[in-house]
């Protein structure tokens, strides 16, 4: 969105960013629910193979991508009735930090929203899992370094009063 300034006033046009957020809770339980079912066609709808081999069965790990895939599905503003839970991949990083694949459905969405960027932040405590995703649309600048340490500080936040909830 383009604001221009009023008539008589000096003329410059800022650029308000685009931003789309998503956030995601799980509760890590449900997922090693799955795990001690040995439900492997239920894991191969939810995760793709790399995610599954990155997670090495971990259930906190597996319960924050699904909790980021969440966010990232919020965040583009469809569910996942609409886009397959398996068209967003998020990986590990070289880094340790999560990383976002969009596939089929998933990217065209994307693109028709016209994001450019992604922000995931992904904790969780013994029993929960969540999820921060912040997208930016073409039309802003790319991100900054203050708005992914925003982000961060958002989810140090959440996960310390989810730790006091589950204490």
């Amino acid at each position: 969105m383009v604001v221009k300034a009023k008539e008589g006033q000096p003329s410059t046009e800022k650029i308000i960013a685009g931003i789309r957020t998503g956030v995601d809770i799980l509760e890590i339980a449900r997922v090693e629910n799955l795990l001690q079912r040995r439900k492997k066609s239920s894991l191969k709808r939810l995760f793709t193979d790399e995610e599954i081999k990155q997670s090495k069965n971990n259930p906190g790990i597996l319960a924050g991508k699904f909790a980021a895939k969440e966010a990232v599905a919020k965040a583009i503003g469809v569910g996942f009735g609409f886009i397959k839970c398996i068209d967003v991949e998020i990986i590990t990083g070289e880094k340790g930090e999560p990383v976002l694949h969009l596939y089929n459905t998933a990217q065209d969405c994307s693109s028709e929203l016209d994001i450019s960027d992604w922000a995931i932040s992904i904790s969780h405590t013994k029993n929960i899992a969540v999820a921060v995703v912040v997208a930016v649309t073409s039309d802003t600048p790319p991100m900054t370094d203050s708005l992914n340490k925003a982000t961060d500080s958002t989810m140090i936040q959440i996960t310390e009063k989810l730790e006091k909830l589950s204490l």
